[in-house]
């Protein structure tokens, strides 16, 4: 059980970090 969440943590984190980077690509030559 801990192990599926832990999973789905890791991988709920994974893509946050993916759309942050995705963001920040798009905003910075916005911004700049």
């Amino acid at each position: 059980m801990a192990g599926k969440f832990r999973a789905v943590f890791f991988a709920t984190a994974r893509q946050s970090k993916y759309a942050a980077m995705l963001t920040a690509g798009l905003a910075l030559p916005a911004l700049s």
